[in-house]
């Protein structure tokens, strides 16, 4: 064979042995990455909120008079007792009205009896004939209006007594000062807070939460309450009220956890996370990009990391929102991954690269929505 006949021929056999090489490739099946959440660890609601220990029932004491404060006896952070005086206003003038009121039950008290021992003296007098009937009825008379107007004295005498009492600001009940809304010096007037008191033995967290995770929780919902200055400290707790506005500067709503049972390390004022207690029945949170919906019906793709491969697994929408949504339904629990991109173009059983870091929020896998 002549050496220019040799050159075709070789040309032509690494032309088919590269369509060889090509048959082979287009017959390995196409490996897919995808992204992923793992089921009850990127809960949003895991994130913790910031709150703080407050009481339940709280009162501001006020005096019932106006006055010049003469004492304030406690101050912020005070324990009290029930009938303990926490202020007072000047009595002097409430003293003047007291003594006087006094001096005007000793006066009727005497015109009484000399108008019960008046009365006598008729009433033997008439039986002796010695008076007329209508002497005797004017010393009865005599002896009613003095009765009625010692009455009158006596009842005067326990108004300015319990006016002298209002003097003195007392606790309603054994509590905490929480706060102190006068000083000495100060004129008040009927009404105005002077004391604020709680009582420290039923208390609750105070937590405000963004729109989309106030939506979630539901009066009765679980909690647990971290205290922030000691992690290790830890209390259950459950959703008392939910505020039924929320705030327009902020785009939250306020909470109130009543705490089940709080140590002594909870107290009044001390701050605190509280993290959902979120079980298998409540459902799971996941990106809205993980839905895949289809002749009315909702799917996710479940992708074992195993196998390397998804399937696909009917789901019940619990709740939806505009970044994510609970979902629920038999198969589902804790631990498994979620894909949450690209779910309009998998198949059942197709090959995929799940990796070994899922992204740590719902919201890093809403970014890549439809990711090949």
């Amino acid at each position: 064979m002549r050496g220019k006949d040799v050159v075709p021929l070789l040309l032509a056999a690494l032309v088919l042995t590269g369509c060889g090489d090509d048959s082979k490739d287009a017959a390995k099946p196409v490996v897919r990455p995808v992204l992923s959440v793992v089921l009850g660890e990127n809960d949003p609601d895991q994130t913790g909120f910031a709150g703080m220990i407050q009481p339940r029932y709280q009162v501001d004491l006020s005096f019932r008079m106006f006055g010049r404060v003469i004492a304030r006896d406690v101050s912020v952070g005070d324990r009290v007792e029930k009938d303990q005086v926490v202020a007072a206003l000047d009595p002097a003038a409430l003293n003047f009205a007291l003594v006087s009121a006094k001096g005007s039950v000793n006066n009727a008290k005497a015109q009484y009896d000399n108008a019960a021992a008046t009365e006598k003296r008729q009433s033997i007098l008439l039986q002796q004939n010695n008076i007329s009937s209508q002497q005797y009825e004017a010393a009865r008379q005599a002896l009613a209006s003095a009765e009625a107007a010692l009455v009158q004295a006596k009842a005067s005498l326990s108004k300015a007594e319990e006016q002298r009492g209002y003097a003195d600001l007392k606790a309603e009940y054994d509590g905490i000062v929480t706060a102190t809304h006068i000083e000495v010096g100060q004129t008040v007037a009927a009404g105005q807070a002077a004391i604020t008191i709680a009582k420290p033995d039923i208390r609750e967290a105070l937590v405000d939460l963004p729109v989309e995770q106030a939506g979630r929780v539901h009066v009765g919902s679980r909690f647990t309450v971290v205290l922030e200055m000691n992690p290790l400290k830890t209390t259950p707790g459950h959703v008392r009220e939910i505020a039924p506005q929320v705030d327009v500067l902020t785009r939250t709503r306020r909470i109130k956890i009543a705490l089940d049972a709080p140590g002594p390390d909870f107290r009044i004022g001390s701050t605190v996370k509280v993290f959902m207690s979120r079980t298998a029945d409540e459902g799971f949170i996941v990106p809205v990009t993980s839905l895949l919906t289809e002749d009315g019906k909702t799917f996710v793709w479940i992708a074992d990391p195993d196998k390397q491969t998804v399937s696909r697994q009917a789901v019940t929408v619990l709740s939806r929102f505009d970044r994510d949504a609970t979902i629920g339904g038999a198969g589902l629990k804790a631990g498994l991954h979620v894909v949450v991109a690209g779910v309009h173009s998998l198949k059942e059983g197709q090959a995929v690269k799940i990796p070994q870091t899922p992204p740590t929020a719902p919201e890093t896998a809403m970014s890549h929505e439809d990711t090949p």
